[in-house]
């Protein structure tokens, strides 16, 4: 989730801005984040839109066509009570394949779906969670929004204007048979006005890690009264004598002794908290307007 912890946000995540104040804009601009777009994220013109921001074609459009599946299943939807569900497909097209990388080595790529009910209609504060998280990691944490200790996370090169991207270096040391993740990414949120919003998360450079690839994306909109949060992640991992089944496995009611693979412990520990996180919603809201109106000065 990277294992993804930082967009399930932050999947780390646990969850993953080119430098420089543009000229003061009009009194009427929402700097809500992004280019702002109407309509539904998930309709064919959107996706192309998408696309051009950096999303996987082929990701969005399996996204989009799981989002209602997903929210119907129960079990894939986490609403802050008992532990979290997710989909690793198991299909020919998106199930775990491992691969050599030719020196020895090998990879195994994974691709997970997720959903979170946020219990608030304001999916707009709630995508300012993310914000918050991705832009000001340190005034997150002064604000008593929970993030991974066990994670170095800096920002570079944000948009100050609309806080709609920024570049990053995450850094990850070893833990629970995972290699370290160190790699520098970017953030991207596309406003869809009533239709939500969309992350974009994506790894542009990895320092030879046990992440060689990593693309997220999460659709944040409102459903049945709360906000959805139903994410797709695609990583490839670099293991040594782990299989793709015992890095997803899943504990299991009938055997207490058994317990989660390493990716699927860390997936739910990463959404555990973002949840939590998303609860906080109204105050992420408090102090990105505090930012916003200072940006308009």
């Amino acid at each position: 989730m990277k294992v993804w912890t930082k967009l399930w946000l932050m999947a780390v995540l646990p969850l993953s801005i080119l430098q420089g104040c543009a000229a003061k804009p009009p009194e009427a601009a929402p700097l809500t984040g992004g280019d702002a777009i109407s309509g539904d994220p998930c309709s064919a013109d959107k996706q192309a839109r998408v696309v051009l921001e950096g999303a996987s074609a082929e990701g969005l459009k399996s996204l989009c066509g799981y989002r209602s599946e997903l929210l119907k299943d129960r079990k894939y939807v986490y609403s802050g009570t008992g532990e979290p569900g997710m989909l690793f497909p198991g299909d020919d097209k998106e199930g775990p394949v491992t691969q050599s990388e030719g020196t020895g080595g090998k990879t195994v790529r994974l691709i997970v779906y997720s959903v979170m009910l946020i219990p608030t209609t304001d999916n707009a504060a709630v995508t300012d969670v993310i914000r918050l998280q991705t832009i000001f990691p340190t005034l997150f944490k002064e604000k008593g929004f929970a993030a991974d200790e066990r994670v170095t996370y800096t920002p570079s090169g944000q948009d100050n204007e609309k806080f709609a991207f920024t570049n990053y270096r995450f850094l990850k040391q070893a833990l629970d048979g995972l290699k370290t993740l160190d790699y520098e990414g970017t953030v991207k949120i596309i406003d869809f006005g009533t239709g939500g919003y969309v992350v974009l998360d994506k790894l542009m450079r990895d320092a030879n890690s046990g992440l060689k690839e990593y693309g997220g994306i999460l659709l944040i909109y409102q459903f049945s009264g709360q906000t959805a949060v139903v994410g797709r992640s695609e990583q490839v991992l670099r293991i040594e004598n782990q299989e793709p089944s015992t890095l997803i496995s899943e504990r299991t009611s009938a055997d207490p002794a058994s317990k989660d693979g390493a990716v699927r412990a860390s997936i739910k520990q990463s959404m555990q908290r973002d949840f939590k996180n998303y609860q906080m919603a109204a105050k992420a809201k408090e102090v990105m307007n505090e930012k916003r109106a200072a940006f308009r000065k």
